[in-house]
């Protein structure tokens, strides 16, 4: 099973504690550009109601079609 902070990069450690993504080694060694987009304000981190990966077409149109056309 996966923790729910792996919609935002989270993971378990060792001992089963999650570990949310600032504080892993693969971002702070930025292993695939993760703290790139991080700090240079390309990462947006949106919650809302519904399943995992569950779009619905308000919240395409709220939040994913001003990203790809701005």
């Amino acid at each position: 099973m996966y923790p729910r902070e792996s919609e935002w990069f989270g993971a378990y450690d060792e001992h089963g504690k999650v570990v949310m993504m600032k504080d892993q080694k693969m971002y702070a060694e930025n292993w695939f550009g993760l703290k790139t987009l991080y700090e240079a304000g390309k990462m947006f981190f949106y919650s809302g109601e519904g399943d995992h990966m569950h779009l619905t077409q308000d919240y395409v149109n709220d939040f994913l079609v001003p990203l790809l056309t701005d």
